[in-house]
């Protein structure tokens, strides 16, 4: 029993190492030897735990989605009778996830990573879970496709932004910043 958990524990530090190697060196630039190193293990061990380059992104995307989907899992229940609400709050805390999680943000906008169709599929889930909530909540709510197209992008770019400020310093992570962030999420969602 014990060497099962030792298992799991290497797995989840070579994944971690993992995704500070592509925040740092980028998908193409990926070493699975330098992942090693980092984790004071053989060169060999990624390869017991993941069939090649591509499964150890694979399981990347999927251990970054799983993070997400508990976090989201948690916001939902807290939420789950108002949906405008809901959207503002996933917002908010999709920016607390990227900023507590920098390298993250590296794996989630990852583009023409050769990797099956179904980790692709986990990839854009991951990255477009904003335009899918949003779709929903317009949806419920009778605006219109272009309206919905707008306020997908608007809300995009506030995510974006405030996740750059507040990683640089240029906004401080103050209660008060945030919610100047839900009300700016807000405005967008009104229906008037």
């Amino acid at each position: 029993m014990d060497n099962k958990f030792a298992r799991k524990t290497i797995k989840e530090k070579l994944i971690l190492a993992g995704i500070d190697e592509i925040g740092n060196s980028g998908v193409a630039n990926f070493s699975l030897r330098q992942v090693a190193v980092s984790c004071n293990v053989s060169c060999a061990t990624p390869y017991n735990y993941f069939k090649n380059k591509e499964g150890f992104v694979v399981e990347i995307i999927q251990y970054i989605k799983h993070q997400w989907s508990l976090l989201k899992t948690e916001i939902n229940k807290l939420y789950k009778n108002d949906e405008k609400q809901l959207l503002i709050e996933l917002c908010v805390f999709y920016i607390k996830f990227l900023v507590g999680n920098p390298n993250y943000r590296s794996i989630i906008m990852l583009d023409n990573v050769e990797v099956d169709d179904e980790s692709y599929t986990d990839i854009e889930s991951a990255r477009n879970f904003i335009e899918l909530e949003l779709e929903h909540y317009m949806k419920i709510n009778n605006v219109s496709a272009r309206e919905t197209r707008r306020k997908s992008f608007v809300i995009r770019a506030i995510v974006y932004e405030a996740t750059l400020l507040l990683e640089r310093g240029d906004l401080d992570n103050t209660p008060d910043n945030f919610d100047f962030i839900r009300y700016c999420i807000a405005k967008e969602l009104a229906l008037v």
